[in-house]
């Protein structure tokens, strides 16, 4: 909705500036000399509008991320303008299995392709009231960083063992309170090959077994061609929720094969 409010900002501001130019040159028929005007007015004005959203969004930012919890308005501006680099970057996004979602805080799983993929589950899954667990490097990109701290994201650091068991103790809290949906990619990092998934953590799934929540496993496929494609090309990603385990579903399982159960899903979904 905000792409398309900004283009048609930009058409209306660049055929108004064409007008006033040509009601005020001399020459017998200046929509012949001034017609180009439209285009480039129009460009401009698109390339002045985005310019000042992302300001406004960075300024925001800096009040953001200076709350010690997450407000609506936080949420709302961050999911407007993921949307609106998910509809800028020429992506388009097909949905299966929402309505497979709990109704209860859950945690959800996936295969990691690309910086795209916690976007795309933050916007879609939105109405869970997610939050995702991070590198702490996410934490310092410009704009981004002070509205996942607003959101109250997690920061992971995984070469420390200590700090993971208070990450695990964090998201156990969050949803054990009913506060959070916790988003985290068993994989431990982006996956930058196209085709295979790489081994699923199993130390990730404690956070199921501690706070018997449902497990949502999803996939994602074609963010990481988003990249490659901008501008010239439209990429088509498809994000589905494959199943949802319950706690009667893996309660007798270990960790470890918990995570060998969701990676044979994810993987056979993808066809690897």
């Amino acid at each position: 909705m905000l792409k398309k409010g900004s283009i048609i900002l930009s058409v209306i501001t660049g055929i108004v500036l064409y007008l006033v130019i040509s009601a005020n040159s001399s020459l017998d028929k200046p929509y012949l000399r001034y017609s180009w005007l439209i285009i480039v007015m129009g460009i401009g004005s698109f390339i002045i509008y985005t310019f000042l959203l992302f300001l406004l969004v960075t300024l925001y930012g800096f009040v953001a991320e200076h709350h010690k919890t997450r407000k609506k308005l936080d949420l709302w501006i961050f999911n407007v303008f993921v949307k609106y680099l998910i509809d800028m970057s020429g992506t388009k996004v097909t949905i299966e299995g929402l309505d497979k979602l709990p109704k209860q805080k859950a945690m959800i799983i996936g295969n990691h392709v690309s910086n795209f993929d916690p976007m795309v589950i933050a916007y879609y899954l939105r109405k869970m009231s997610i939050v995702s667990i991070s590198k702490p490097e996410n934490f310092k990109i410009p704009i981004c960083g002070p509205y996942i701290k607003a959101l109250e994201y997690i920061a992971i650091d995984r070469s420390n063992p200590r700090q993971g068991l208070e990450v695990v103790n964090k998201a156990v809290d969050f949803i054990e309170k009913d506060k959070y949906s916790v988003c985290i990619f068993p994989e431990g990092t982006r996956n930058k090959k196209a085709d295979c998934v790489l081994p699923f953590h199993h130390g990730t799934f404690k956070i199921a077994t501690r706070s018997h929540c449902p497990i949502v496993v999803c996939s994602i496929k074609n963010t990481n061609l988003i990249h490659k494609n901008f501008p010239l090309k439209r990429t088509k990603v498809t994000f589905k929720v494959l199943k949802v385990l319950n706690y009667v579903d893996y309660e007798n399982l270990s960790t470890a094969e918990i995570a060998n159960l969701t990676y044979d899903i994810v993987r056979k979904d993808l066809g690897y």
